[in-house]
């Protein structure tokens, strides 16, 4: 099937996470794979698969509600949401083969983060696909979106605070808010949805790139461990870091976020977090709810500290009402 897309997607893998959960790592890895194609980030299926949606989306063309209307009565004559569904998939197996069949490989993967919003579409459109939804830490993800997009000056000596333009939070408003919860409660596919924890990734990448591999029906290749993949295009999408450093050095980066917090700015986010996800994941994807609040137990600044501090809900622009917030 080589340079070809199968019509059901079986040589398709979605890999879909918060931001900043270890993505570009995990695409890196499974890209340096002989038989994987991949570039980067596509975003192609949002808005596809958002038509399959009730709600969600707003567009210059639909007057009041009436151009989806108006698409349902016509494809009411035409077998309904299964014509819908299949003319997707026909669309992507067109775009999707164009990518792959320049390549000469046999699978492509599409990493694209925020496909953690359409993971039950993506399942319906492409049955045959697998996804990968990798989880990290939510207060570790809410660390590095800050670190990453919004500190302008991190902590030094003698300046226990950052500088933060907060102003840039509310794009990541359902990074943070909305997608723990979807990815939570991602579609059960067995066979062909797969659940991977960033933190066991780099604390064990050969086991845990070995188990992934056998899921995916990927015969393993040593080289995927040191990430080696040349010509992947440069892209202001995905983690730029990530093209520069060995995969094992990754380690430090699951616990980096308890030296974040020592900030109290960062504390006082993550504290709001915890207390939000508590509410909205009861689960907290699998991590240990009593451990994280030790950690911030242990980072806790003064209550002198905390009143130069904004709230989540503050920097985001919302208030955090608990499930099914965004």
């Amino acid at each position: 099937m080589s340079g070809a897309i199968d019509n059901l997607g079986a040589n398709l893998i979605f890999l879909a996470s918060q931001p900043r959960a270890g993505s570009t790592l995990l695409q890196r890895m499974l890209g340096a794979n002989p038989q994987m194609h991949t570039t980067p980030e596509p975003w192609f299926m949002l808005e596809p698969c958002y038509a399959l949606k009730t709600g969600g989306r707003t567009a210059d063309y639909e007057a009041g509600g009436w151009a989806r209307q108006a698409r349902d009565e016509f494809l009411g004559r035409i077998g309904g949401r299964a014509a819908l569904v299949a003319g997707l998939r026909a669309m992507a197996c067109s775009v999707y083969g164009a990518a792959l069949g320049p390549s000469g490989k046999a699978r492509f993967l599409d990493k694209t983060p925020r496909y953690y919003a359409i993971l039950p579409e993506l399942a319906e459109v492409f049955p045959q696909a697998h996804i990968v939804v990798l989880l990290r830490n939510p207060l570790a993800v809410l660390c590095s979106v800050v670190r990453t997009w919004v500190q302008t000056h991190p902590p030094g000596p003698g300046r226990r605070r950052g500088h933060y333009a907060w102003e840039r939070m509310p794009s990541y408003r359902d990074d943070l808010l909305a997608a723990p919860r979807l990815l939570a409660t991602a579609p059960v596919v067995p066979g062909r949805v797969h659940t991977l924890r960033y933190e066991d990734l780099v604390g064990e990448p050969a086991a845990t790139l070995r188990g992934l591999c056998a899921r995916l029906s990927l015969p393993f290749d040593a080289a995927m461990l040191r990430g080696d993949q040349a010509g992947m295009p440069a892209s202001w999408f995905g983690d730029p870091a990530a093209e520069q450093r060995h995969p094992a050095a990754d380690t430090a980066h699951a616990s980096r976020w308890t030296e974040d917090v020592r900030d109290p700015a960062l504390w006082r986010l993550c504290a709001d977090y915890l207390q939000y996800l508590e509410r909205d994941v009861p689960s907290l994807l699998g991590y240990d709810a009593g451990a994280l609040h030790a950690a911030l137990d242990a980072a806790r600044p003064s209550a002198l500290q905390r009143l130069a501090t904004r709230g989540l809900s503050e920097v985001l622009g919302r208030a955090l009402r608990g499930p099914g917030t965004t």
